[in-house]
């Protein structure tokens, strides 16, 4: 499949804009999720089978989108008293927290361009997922946070689940609260700094000492990033996701 089979007439300008500033290249995914990832050199989408991939397509090129106009993406961090995140948790927190808030940012332009809440999503296992997770016999706080987050847009099944959610964990109403005025709040302003956001919502549980990058590369510590509370030295032996 080529860039041209996945056209149609709601997403060729976005398509030509985003060519016009970042070649766009495509590849066939190694399993059934689309994906897109901004390069220096280029814009690369992964594409399947799965769904309508006009929509899906127009997803991918929103999320580059966003980049271009000026969202800095977090790509790592490090975790220093939370045993949850410094074992490896925070790089999932990282990548739920940048995937949402840029799903958040651009649903609107989504559904203008005339496509389906329904299509915005691809993942077919998205209800079995969740079920599986609320049957579970334990949760940490962190996982389940970061759980509620993937619920907060009305599509498909997320409003179902989100009451299921909500009545499991009904101990953590407040917490989701506060994660709803966080997420409202930067759905309806025109900012593409996402920091705020991503400090706020460290902050509604006991995260501990954590800073987040920019950058891969650990000398680019502490100066492209940003601490979510107070700021700290680099450990000895780098804990960084």
């Amino acid at each position: 499949m080529n860039v041209h089979s996945m056209t149609d007439n709601s997403n060729r300008a976005l398509f030509d804009f985003v060519e016009s500033k970042k070649h766009i290249k495509v590849n066939k995914s190694d399993d059934c999720f689309w994906s897109a990832e901004f390069r220096k050199d280029c814009a690369l989408i992964r594409y399947s089978d799965k769904g309508n991939r006009y929509a899906a397509f127009a997803h991918e090129l929103l999320h580059i989108k966003v980049q271009l106009d000026g969202l800095r993406k977090v790509v790592c961090g490090i975790a220093i008293d939370n045993k949850i995140l410094s074992n490896g948790y925070l790089v999932t927190v990282i990548d739920a927290l940048d995937n949402e808030l840029q799903h958040h940012k651009f649903f609107k332009d989504f559904l203008n361009m005339g496509y389906s809440a329904d299509d915005f999503f691809n993942d077919d296992d998205f209800e079995k997922g969740f079920n599986t997770f609320l049957v579970q016999n334990e949760h940490f706080l962190e996982e389940i946070l970061v759980q509620y987050v993937a619920l907060l847009l009305p599509v498909g099944k997320a409003p179902q689940l989100k009451e299921k959610f909500e009545s499991k964990f009904s101990n953590h109403l407040v917490k989701f609260g506060k994660i709803d005025q966080i997420f409202s709040a930067w759905r309806d302003n025109n900012a593409n700094d996402y920091q705020k956001c991503i400090v706020d919502f460290f902050r509604i549980f006991d995260s501990g000492q954590v800073w987040l990058g920019y950058s891969k590369s650990i000398e680019d510590f502490p100066e492209k990033g940003f601490f979510t509370s107070s700021s700290f030295a680099l450990p000895l032996g780098d804990p960084s996701s």
